[in-house]
């Protein structure tokens, strides 16, 4: 048995996640643990064979005593907290230490890294590919997430861990999968539902200056996919692209965040929420005002392929189509007062 502990695994990453685990053929041979802060939840989470430990990521003791005791850590709880990400290091060196073998450690990222400063006026041609670390490897140190990437890059550098990093892109959909069935996961991802909000809050939908930036996207559920492709092709295959190459981006499809921006803003005049169906355009000071530093991630260009991920048996299917179908859904759901 592979003993598998799960970071939040009642949250929109998370819950995929473990959904791909508990329906995956080789779930026999899978001891889950999953590390959660709410009891109830905890609960049930039980019903699908999984042992459950009530805490949090946070607390340093706990979560290196947890990471001492597994063979494969799959973090989907933050990927900004060094704190905790030094902990599950130190546990996972404890590991290394006491059966010779390196855990996998996969970590959960974002393409947010890959960030230019377009602000809405510009499409970016500069693309990155997962499959070439060289590139990865001129990323700015003080790209967002960057300074964790480097700290579990560098752990498998120093041979105690194989590190995978997993980068969504934007996600979206409304869960359908197996876990999200219990009524306890996050349903919501970021990007869309703050968009939305904030257009919710103007009295229309917003663009921010001419939304020509272009972003990636993965559907929710098939986003937890890639966890369990990565973790069996890790677990067969050790010696499979790990540490500096050990990149794996989360891209299904693309989009243009004008088109996103006219959906939504499609949707709140439709629903009788919006002046209009044309998206008001937010220049630099007014969509920083709105979206505080996050307007730069929405406005921003962050554009890459997936060939390292699709090599792992991965095949997302759903595409930007589906997404911006899926934009009216989200809205009424914000606008029932769904958090």
């Amino acid at each position: 048995m592979v003993k598998i502990l799960l970071t939040g695994a009642t949250g929109y990453i998370g819950s995929s996640v473990l959904s791909a685990l508990v329906d995956h053929p080789e779930r026999s041979t899978f001891e889950i643990t999953t590390l959660v802060r709410d009891a109830q939840k905890g609960e049930k989470l039980k019903q699908f064979g999984v042992n459950v430990v009530i805490g949090s990521h946070l607390d340093g003791p706990l979560f290196e005593k947890l990471c001492s005791e597994t063979d494969a850590l799959i973090a989907c709880a933050d990927a900004d907290h060094p704190e905790a990400c030094q902990s599950a290091l130190n546990g996972l060196k404890k590991r290394f230490e006491a059966t010779g073998v390196a855990p996998i450690f996969i970590h959960t990222s974002g393409t947010g890294v890959l960030a230019d400063n377009a602000m809405g006026r510009s499409a970016g041609t500069l693309i990155w590919h997962d499959d070439d670390p060289k590139q990865i490897a001129t990323l700015e140190p003080t790209a967002l997430h960057r300074d964790i990437e480097v700290m579990v890059t560098e752990a498998d550098k120093a041979g105690y861990v194989r590190s995978y990093i997993i980068s969504p892109p934007t996600i979206w959909g409304l869960p359908t999968h197996t876990v999200s069935k219990t009524g306890i996961t996050h349903r919501h991802s970021f990007q869309v539902p703050m968009l939305i909000r904030a257009s919710i809050a103007h009295g229309n939908g917003i663009i921010i200056n001419e939304g020509k930036n272009i972003w990636d996207n993965v559907n929710v559920d098939e986003l937890g996919l890639l966890y369990s492709a990565v973790l069996v092709k890790a677990l067969k295959q050790p010696n499979v692209g790990h540490g500096l190459e050990g990149m794996y981006f989360a891209r299904a499809d693309e989009y243009v965040w004008a088109d996103l921006s006219k959906a939504v803003a499609q949707a709140l005049f439709d629903l009788g929420k919006g002046r209009s169906p044309v998206p008001e355009k937010l220049n630099d000071e007014e969509a920083t005002k709105t979206f505080s530093f996050v307007a730069r991630f929405l406005a921003c260009n962050a554009r890459c392929t997936a060939r390292h991920s699709l090599s792992t048996g991965w095949n997302p299917k759903k595409t930007t189509k589906d997404m911006m179908a899926y934009v009216r859904p989200e809205v009424e759901a914000i606008l029932a007062g769904e958090k």
